[in-house]
């Protein structure tokens, strides 16, 4: 329940446009009106004197853990002081009753916390949990010793101790919203004893086996409210992780290079899949063996080792009347766009004077210092260049140049070149979801290839893992049907490296392949 609060809560701030409209996006403002809003009901001579205000929670914990009851018909050893008593009658003035004490207190600071852990402000969940889950078991303890004032069996029986109730509420409410079972071995150390261990143990089991199969934990629900990337853990309770398999939840058409990949593929390969970093190697496009995986970095590495070496050598070999046909055709740019800007007379005299001293002889002599020497290229060259596509004009002007890049392209890469990992994780077609649960959540896996007899049938990352298992406490596992549009190599490279659509047109959004993930889920399910 206190769960359930919580989330009705954040998603209440995230969603009403009129508590947008109060607060704003501002969280500053809500923080302190909260701040506000303790202070008022905390307040002892307002309604904190029917909650007990003036208590901090340490202080709370060890009035709820005392064993003397508010009743003094309680059979017990020793009974509650005047001082403790006043805590929860209505302080000094009294008149007000244990139960409605316990009550307002149980209420108020059930939904206090819920609110307060909501708000940007770090708080821990813990402790007021564990106070909580005490002062229902301190409520729980005193209607029982109100009951039965002299015991279940009488007086000849055990008493009955409200301090032992409070213990066991505390670790059963803590226990029910961490689900955690560590509340055991700190219930034993804050009382110091083991006489309430067996209860405990009960009380804490039956909590976290009913939240488990109703709520996720406290930690993994504020999770998902922030939509962090985090796998959660499987109910024990729910029978489709094992039915469900993980070809119905993997990706089908994978992005792969082969041994006849051409670094022309490559780069198209690269450049529109920006969202991988890494790629499965297969031996061909029919057969499809896995043969590893390379990481997108090297392949990033070859392809820059690969083009601009052999522009660099291309600029180095330049004879001398390569490079003045060069700063001529520099030359012929600039008069160009003196004539489309229509400059004076001044102007244009100024322009013909550098046009003859770029012309001259002693400009590729070596008597004058140019800015950028053609025999050099740039130390950083942009990593643009390789996925950039040459205009029609440059292709007519520069033939030459540009089919030399042509036969670049055109080549074979070499995978030795590359660090290929030859053994990648790998499922085998048919695994159940919880198989593929159990090895990511163990290993850390990002990903994994599913292959049928060595052959790659698709691939299961921890997006669709999550996508599965998002409605887990809910529905159960779901097989999520992936819908990719354009990924498959097999579909677009051959298009995508068409020469007539290279030449004719430019890469445009209307024939780039779209990149992404569509999840429906089945209504049948």
């Amino acid at each position: 329940m206190f769960i359930f609060t919580h989330r009705r809560i954040t998603l209440f701030r995230q969603r009403n446009p009129l508590f947008k409209a109060i607060f704003g996006k501002n969280f500053f403002t809500f923080t302190i009106f909260m701040a506000a809003v303790v202070g008022i009901l905390t307040y002892p001579r307002g309604f904190g004197r029917y909650i007990a205000g003036k208590l901090t929670f340490r202080e709370t914990m060890a009035d709820f853990f005392n064993n003397c009851t508010f009743y003094s018909l309680n059979q017990t050893a020793r009974m509650c002081d005047s001082r403790l008593m006043e805590h929860w009658t209505g302080g000094e003035q009294g008149g007000v009753s244990i139960f409605v004490s316990l009550a307002c207190y149980l209420a108020t600071y059930f939904l206090l916390v819920a609110i307060c852990i909501s708000i940007n402000v770090p708080a821990g969940v813990f402790v007021p949990s564990f106070v909580i889950g005490a002062a229902g078991g301190r409520l729980m303890g005193e209607a029982m010793s109100f009951l039965f004032p002299e015991g279940l069996r009488g007086v000849d029986g055990p008493p009955i101790y409200p301090g032992l109730y409070a213990v066991v509420g505390a670790a059963a409410y803590t226990g029910a919203v961490t689900h955690t079972l560590s509340v055991a071995v700190i219930i034993c150390e804050l009382t110091g004893q083991l006489t309430p261990i067996l209860p405990v143990l009960i009380a804490m089991l039956m909590g976290n086996a009913i939240c488990k199969f109703l709520q996720p934990s406290i930690y993994e629900s504020i999770i998902r409210i922030k939509k962090y990337p985090y796998l959660p853990d499987l109910p024990p309770s729910r029978i489709s992780v094992h039915t469900v398999k993980v070809e119905q939840v993997m990706i089908k058409d994978v992005v792969y290079i082969t041994k006849s990949t051409t670094y022309r593929e490559l780069r198209e390969i690269l450049r529109f899949s920006p969202h991988l970093k890494s790629f499965p190697v297969v031996t061909d496009r029919k057969s499809k063996v896995l043969l590893g995986s390379v990481a997108k970095k090297y392949l990033m590495a070859l392809m820059r080792r690969h083009l601009l070496a052999e522009q660099l050598d291309r600029v180095a070999r330049k004879t001398p009347s390569d490079l003045f046909n060069t700063l001529k055709r520099s030359s012929m740019r600039l008069s160009r766009r003196a004539r489309r800007s229509a400059p004076d007379e001044n102007d244009k005299q100024e322009i013909n004077k550098e046009k003859e001293e770029l012309l001259d002889d002693r400009s590729i002599s070596g008597n004058t210092l140019l800015a950028i020497s053609p025999l050099h290229a740039p130390n950083d060259v942009p990593l643009s260049s390789l996925f950039s596509k040459q205009p029609a004009s440059e292709i007519k002007n520069e033939n030459g140049t540009l089919m030399n890049k042509d036969e670049l392209l055109d080549r074979v890469i070499d995978l030795e070149e590359v660090a290929i990992d030859s053994a990648p994780f790998q499922l085998v077609l048919g695994s159940s979801l919880y198989k593929v649960h159990t090895l990511f959540s163990l290993l850390g896996l990002s990903h994994a290839y599913v292959t049928d007899c060595g052959r790659l049938i698709g691939v299961i990352a921890l997006k669709e893992l999550r996508d599965a298992l998002a409605n887990i406490y809910v529905r159960g596992a779901v097989p999520v049907k992936v819908d990719r549009k354009l990924t498959s190599s097999e579909f677009f490279l051959p298009r995508m490296l068409d020469s007539n659509l290279i030449s004719r047109r430019s890469y445009s959004d209307a024939v780039k392949p779209t990149y992404g993930t569509t999840l429906t889920i089945p209504k049948s399910v």
